[in-house]
């Protein structure tokens, strides 16, 4: 071999040595970039982050808030009271701060429950341009594929039904 060859041998050994394996890296990797490819994700990691969550930190929070609740035979703002006195601001801070987040909950639930029963209907809401809701620069997505609208109409302000359900 001639020393060319050894070099050019040496430095493709290095970049496949050193190159990111798909498993560890959190980002593309640069020649995934150059070929075009999606950038490779971690699936299982979040998944797995998730699942445990519930089971090893939510369940022991809630049976411990039960159990100390019946123990000292007290509410949640009196109760921890009971366990230190300087706990005993926690329960009327709790009280006020758990609306909050319960308020945007709730909105979130009830977008889901009224998506869910609109789906219901013979005909979608969100399949045509027709409703009192739609704008003006409402098209249907049959119109989309028609080559002329597109000539004509400019598409920089045009919006989908989906969109504006």
């Amino acid at each position: 071999m001639a020393t060319k060859e050894k070099l050019q041998c040496l430095k493709d050994f290095h970049k496949d040595i050193l190159k990111p394996s798909l498993g560890k890296s959190q980002r593309a990797r640069s020649e995934d970039k150059a070929e075009g490819k999606p950038p490779q994700r971690q699936k299982w990691s979040s998944l797995v982050n998730f699942s445990y969550f519930p089971v090893w930190s939510g369940l022991p929070v809630f049976f411990l808030e039960i159990i100390t609740g019946q123990y000292t035979s007290e509410g949640g703002i009196t109760y921890w009271e009971k366990i230190w006195h300087l706990f005993s601001g926690i329960g009327s801070a709790s009280i006020v701060i758990v609306p909050f987040p319960n308020v945007h909950y709730i909105v979130i639930l009830a977008w889901g429950t009224y998506y869910l029963f609109q789906s219901f209907q013979k005909e979608l809401p969100r399949a045509h341009c027709n409703h009192s809701w739609n704008m003006p620069p409402c098209m249907e997505d049959t119109m989309r594929t028609n080559e002329s609208v597109w000539i004509t109409i400019s598409s920089t302000n045009l919006t989908s039904p989906v969109t504006e359900f």
